[in-house]
């Protein structure tokens, strides 16, 4: 079986950049994933196991120190070697900086192509040490797992002596996770101590219940309780089964739970002997990953990527139910003059006023996103026969409480917007299409004087 290349992340915001670096890495035996910005970057951390990563510095929206900052703080990519490639922040306070945020070495642009593949050779062979390392480690850990169920089974065999049962406790007591057993009905007939001390929950509370009649239901799937039931059902083993637990403080922590069955010596089942381990914090950073990989991290609105799937579930939705999807597209007026004559803070928070008051004009089932720069974005469901009509309504609401002059720490401001309106599938029947003729609707408003809105034509199919 041929082992799997090993895998680069490169980080640029400018395509060209990434170009060379491809052309360059194309001489390491290795796969090279591009991206384009530190959210990117981020998500695509989630999904595969890198090498290294050449990180660029100087990017908009999230630079490479945050961008940095950030893998280290994941549990997956902390240990991932990153090297800076960047023609900004070259001096000795900037470079201190990087190395502060977990970046192991600088590549200064125009790249040495010399320097460049011989670091980068380096951490590909320490990659693979690493690789072959982890494979030994399985195999130890396979041998590990054989010998914990002879061990499993054996303190079946002499759970009625003293002496192991005490040990047990002592142990359970001393670990960070904690140790449970149920009886054959499947109710807890062993807490150890230290579930009070990661949940907060009295063990006199448990004992005598079901792991189902406490744990399942709230934040747990259907699909899991049944699944998991059925297991039981068979006295099968089970491993890495995440519950939402409700504390006695009134919040919700993940536990992490794996049982092997029991059984006597005449084949009859006795119970199951597990762990539960705490996993809430891991669960909290992958989800504030997921939510910089889909969120704009300056005005908290989904980004393009989210909007594009959530047009996608509108379209869906409308050809389900007879309905229509409306998708306005805005582009502020006035931005650039904003920035230019109080400066980019101040042009930031204009755009989080900006979000603020589009989320207050819209209904609660409206989508609204940040696409880009000044650019936004508005997806509706609505009536087919009243969707212009309730998108004109929506867009001279927008257009009024845009244009209310906006009081900064840097002074005052006053913006515009220009609006394009399209109806899916009135316009088009490709919900891709009609955010794109949106768009173009968007420019006929700007040059028909700009603070108005233009609607897409309808297709002659839909007028009929």
């Amino acid at each position: 079986m041929t082992a799997e290349r090993p895998k680069i992340l490169a980080v640029d915001d400018t395509p060209a950049n990434l170009v060379a670096l491809r052309r360059l890495l194309a001489r390491v035996p290795a796969d090279v994933i591009e991206a384009t910005s530190g959210n990117e970057a981020l998500a695509l951390a989630l999904d595969h196991d890198f090498a290294a990563i050449l990180l660029d510095v100087n990017m908009p929206e999230m630079d490479g120190f945050e961008t940095a900052e950030l893998l280290r703080g994941e549990e997956k990519t902390q240990h991932v070697p990153i090297l800076f490639v960047t023609a900004a922040f070259r001096d000795e306070q900037h470079r201190i900086k990087g190395y502060s945020v977990g970046a192991v070495d600088y590549i200064e642009k125009p790249i040495n192509d010399v320097v460049l593949l011989s670091k980068v050779g380096v951490f590909l062979d320490l990659y693979r040490q690493k690789r072959g390392l982890h494979r030994l480690l399985d195999q130890l850990a396979d041998r590990n797992r054989l010998l914990d169920a002879e061990i499993a089974e054996r303190l079946s065999a002499e759970q009625a002596l003293r002496e192991s049962e005490a040990r047990f406790r002592d142990y359970a007591h001393a670990a960070s996770d904690w140790f449970w057993e149920m009886g054959p009905d499947l109710t807890f007939t062993y807490l150890s101590d230290s579930l009070e001390r990661t949940t907060g929950l009295q063990r006199e509370s448990l004992l005598g219940h079901s792991l189902e009649a406490l744990f399942f239901g709230g934040e747990t799937e259907a699909a899991v309780s049944i699944e998991h039931k059925a297991r039981l059902e068979k006295h099968q083993p089970f491993q890495d089964l995440e519950l939402a637990i409700p504390t006695a403080q009134s919040e919700w922590r993940y536990i992490r739970f794996s049982a092997l069955p029991r059984f006597s010596e005449r084949g009859s089942f006795l119970g199951y002997r597990g762990t539960g381990s705490d996993v809430t914090e891991r669960r909290r950073m992958e989800e504030r990953i997921r939510h910089l990989a889909l969120f704009d991290p300056l005005t908290d609105l989904p980004n393009r990527a989210l909007f594009q799937d959530r047009l996608h579930h509108y379209a869906a939705m409308a050809e389900r139910k007879g309905t229509a999807t409306t998708v306005l597209y805005l582009d502020l007026d006035g931005f650039k003059a904003v920035n230019d004559t109080l400066g980019h803070d101040a042009g930031d928070d204009l755009l989080r006023v900006v979000a603020s008051r589009l989320r207050q004009s819209l209904r609660d089932t409206d989508t609204v996103a940040r696409l880009g720069g000044d650019e936004f974005a508005v997806a509706m469901e609505v009536e087919c026969r009243t969707a212009f009509e309730e998108a004109e309504q929506v867009a001279a609401r927008i257009l009024e409480t845009v244009a209310v002059p906006i009081g900064l720490s840097q002074g005052a401001a006053h913006v515009g917007t220009s609006i394009g309106i399209a109806v899916f599938p009135l316009c088009s029947d490709d919900i891709d299409t009609c955010l794109r003729i949106a768009d173009m609707a968007m420019y006929a408003a700007k040059k028909g004087g700009k603070n108005r809105y233009a609607l897409a034509p309808v297709l002659a199919s839909a007028e009929n």
